[in-house]
């Protein structure tokens, strides 16, 4: 940001950068400053024999603070978008603004406010999230059922063979059972739609066996992409 301000003085040509020693005749100067984004300020000033003259300039602007319950949700400010969440001192004009979701993870949503010159702003949002439907099954590798967590981004979400309301924009599955390894399933390989439940099995093999945790078996469902695989492989049908 530009810290150098605009100095004008009455007897000076041209005008110059501060900080700026300058030789004056002593006795009256008007005297000038600006700075971009900044209230310019002039004034008369008596000048004497080794005066400095400093002077705070006025903000032409208002600070805006945006947060949501969800760290990194895209929003737009006056319709551009500003990045996402948390928002911390973004300068805005004094006047009239909006702020809104630019994020396809949550129901459209805005608020309009004004800001005043000085002033700092503190908006929370409360985002609506596309709701989607999850069916987790656990089985071993000869079909047993198990008994089973389910874990999606790191937050316990319930037991298997239950339905889940999920985000649309949940990012990663995690399947636990006792005896078992760890079975993940990388979602942002797949398209879950609003308000529709997706059917996902988890295959899970003893922690003794060798090798990978989980045994592979192809997506189903015109929605479904091909999950990436983690650690360990992941088994994932999808019905739409």
């Amino acid at each position: 940001p530009q810290t150098k301000s605009l100095l004008s003085v009455s007897t000076l040509t041209p005008s110059c950068d501060t900080p700026r020693t300058v030789s004056l005749p002593v006795g009256p100067h008007t005297v000038e400053m600006s700075l971009v984004e900044y209230m310019t300020r002039s004034g008369r000033v008596v000048v004497k024999d080794g005066q400095q003259i400093t002077w705070p300039l006025a903000p032409d602007f208002g600070v805006l603070n945006i947060r949501t319950p969800t760290p990194g949700t895209k929003v737009a400010i006056d319709g551009e978008a500003a990045g996402a969440t948390p928002v911390q001192q973004r300068r805005l004009n004094a006047g009239p603004h909006q702020v809104g979701l630019d994020d396809e993870c949550y129901y459209p949503m805005g608020e309009q406010f004004t800001i005043v010159r000085g002033e700092t702003k503190d908006l929370a949002l409360e985002p609506r999230a596309r709701p989607a439907g999850l069916n987790v099954t656990a089985r071993d590798a000869e079909g047993n059922d198990l008994a089973a967590d389910v874990i999606l981004d790191d937050k316990p979400l319930g037991k298997a063979f239950k339905t889940h309301k999920v985000n649309i924009c949940n990012k990663t599955l995690t399947v636990k059972a006792r005896g078992y390894g760890d079975w993940t399933l990388d979602l942002s390989g797949i398209i879950l739609g609003e308000r529709v439940t997706a059917k996902v099995e988890a295959v899970l093999s003893r922690k003794a066996t060798q090798g990978a945790g989980a045994t592979s078996r192809p997506l189903e469902g015109k929605r479904a992409r091909k999950p990436q695989i983690g650690r360990q492989k992941a088994v994932a049908i999808l019905r739409l």
